[in-house]
């Protein structure tokens, strides 16, 4: 027994060093730029000394957790690429350790397989595009892991007292989605999968029905405990819920919605590389290597089928039947919850679980089949690296884009405030009044085609939505250092000089009118 335990302890010890190794290996070949320069735009703007709305629109773990950086560390929080992101790919480590720890995976190929994607995947990199909740987001995904963790020992070995485990389990789900909604689909796929592993490795019928009802009971039981939470810190700080992604109307859309969002869920999952939705999570060609993993999904899928009906074990084939159906579901959860229109790149952490996936059929399939285990262990694992390596690339990409992007940025309110600051009669007191702030147009402007394929959030192709996002004056004042007073826009709404006036950069655009600076942009 204590040999067993020791060569237990080993073996966790060795996982733990390949996975710091290829967690941060793969973190700073796909997110290297991200970290070690400062890429700031959207939200990160208005949350360069926060962690973005909380209890408002049922974040209230992340409420806290900013609270608690805040005390412990003094002053505020701050959007930090290097120590955040770094804390960020530390918390998918942890991550990733109980994953191979809950779903025991040996092969150590795997282990760096699924290593990269949980680091390299699209959703990262649009998370170090708003890096203030980055550490955030991903200790709330790690929570989730950890409740599921907690959940999966107790039904594993009967340990920790009872239902104190299952308890606390449900706590620390409800604590991730309280920091980020969509980890509660990571969470369900999580549990879907621990099931997946039992169905396969154990014939006892009784014990999987009782781990199912056990998963499905901690799992309505964290729901509630986090609907309870968002309204308790939403009544304690007399906040309302927004109507961000129909947070004010949770629970109030009829049966013929969800049922409608269902459909829409299990379409999409086989549709998810089609169109340059934020979504995707197959960007440029790697739609291809995601249609290889459905195959080879599909084809180990039967081949377990077809196992347990020599074995006749049917019972087992019809709840992998039901778990292949209902797997779909799970990784898309968040189109069941939430609306299309607000579903984009950093909602859709489930899509790990694809790989992964293909990773436990693989150790299974090679256990019948010795004669070709290798073979194809190697084989799915260099299919899934492939897939890594398309998505550090994109990342970069997407790095690149943003850096020309903030560069040209940064350049046009330059010249803009040259501008401003060339007219007669200016002073630091004049009065700054921008009309059509939101139309700035520029025909000199680059445009790439070769960025049209990035479509993961904040990326964009176009300066124009650089310039023309709701935080360009933060942006102005946070990198060209320039905050003038501003004056009233609809003051001038209906004045004849303005309607005169040419459109910036045209000279004329840039008057002074009654000791008022008066700038008028549009096409």
């Amino acid at each position: 027994m204590l040999q067993r335990e020791e060569s237990m302890a080993n073996t966790n010890k060795d996982n733990a060093v390949i996975i710091i190794i290829s967690c941060f290996g793969w973190g700073i070949l796909a997110h290297g730029y991200a970290m070690f320069n400062k890429l700031s735009w959207h939200d990160d703007q208005t949350a360069l000394f926060g962690v973005g709305t909380t209890y408002e629109i049922g974040r209230w773990m992340l409420g806290l957790l900013g609270d608690v950086v805040r005390c412990v560390f003094g002053e505020s929080n701050y959007s930090l690429p290097v120590y955040s992101g770094m804390m960020a790919i530390l918390f998918i480590a942890v991550a990733v350790f109980l994953l191979i720890t809950m779903y025991h995976i040996k092969s150590a190929l795997s282990i760096v397989a699924i290593s990269g994607v949980m680091v390299c995947i699209p959703v990262i990199t649009g998370l170090f595009g708003y890096m203030f909740t980055a550490p955030y987001y991903m200790f709330g995904m790690l929570l989730s892991i950890a409740g599921c963790f907690l959940i999966h020992n107790y039904a594993e070995k009967g340990k920790l007292c009872g239902g104190v485990s299952v308890f606390l389990g449900s706590i620390f789900i409800a604590c991730g989605t309280g920091t980020y909604q969509a980890n509660f689909p990571v969470s369900v796929t999580t549990l879907l999968l621990s099931l997946f592993v039992y169905l396969i490795n154990k014939n006892n019928k009784r014990e999987l029905f009782s781990r199912a009802v056990i998963y499905a009971g901690a799992l309505f039981s964290s729901l509630i405990l986090y609907l309870a939470a968002a309204n308790i810190f939403v009544s304690i700080f007399h906040k309302k819920f927004s109507s961000y992604a129909g947070i004010n109307s949770m629970g109030e859309d009829s049966i013929s919605v969800y049922v409608s969002r269902l459909k829409t869920a299990f379409i999409n999952f086989w549709q998810i590389d089609k169109g340059n939705h934020s979504y995707n999570m197959y960007p440029m060609t790697a739609n291809i290597i995601f249609k290889v993993m459905l195959v080879m999904l599909l084809s180990m899928s039967i081949l377990i089928c077809v196992h347990f009906m020599r074995q006749k074990r049917y019972f087992h084939a019809i709840m992998l039947v039901f778990l292949l159906m209902f797997f779909p579901l799970s990784v898309n959860l968040i189109f069941i919850l939430s609306t299309v229109s607000s579903i984009h790149t950093l909602a859709m952490y489930t899509w790990i679980f694809v790989p992964v996936f293909l990773v436990l059929q693989t150790q299974f399939v090679t256990q019948l089949y010795i004669y070709i285990s290798r073979q194809v262990t190697i084989m799915n694992g260099v299919i899934i690296l492939i897939l890594v390596l398309m998505y550090a690339r994109y990342s970069n990409v997407c790095y690149l884009q943003a850096t020309l992007l903030q560069s040209q940025t940064i350049s046009y309110f330059d010249r803009l405030i040259t501008r401003i600051q060339s007219v007669d009669g200016y002073t630091n007191e004049t009065p700054i009044v921008f009309i059509n702030e939101h139309g700035m147009h520029d025909s000199t402007w680059m445009k790439y085609s070769a960025f049209e394929a990035v479509s993961s959030i904040p990326y964009t192709d176009s300066i124009e939505a650089y310039v023309n996002t709701y935080t360009w004056a933060t942006f102005m004042a946070n990198w060209n250092g320039y905050n003038p007073l501003r004056g009233e826009s609809n003051d001038y709404k209906d004045n004849i000089d303005v309607a005169q006036m040419p459109t910036y950069p045209n000279d004329g655009s840039i008057k002074m009118l009654n000791d008022v600076i008066v700038i008028k942009f549009g096409k």
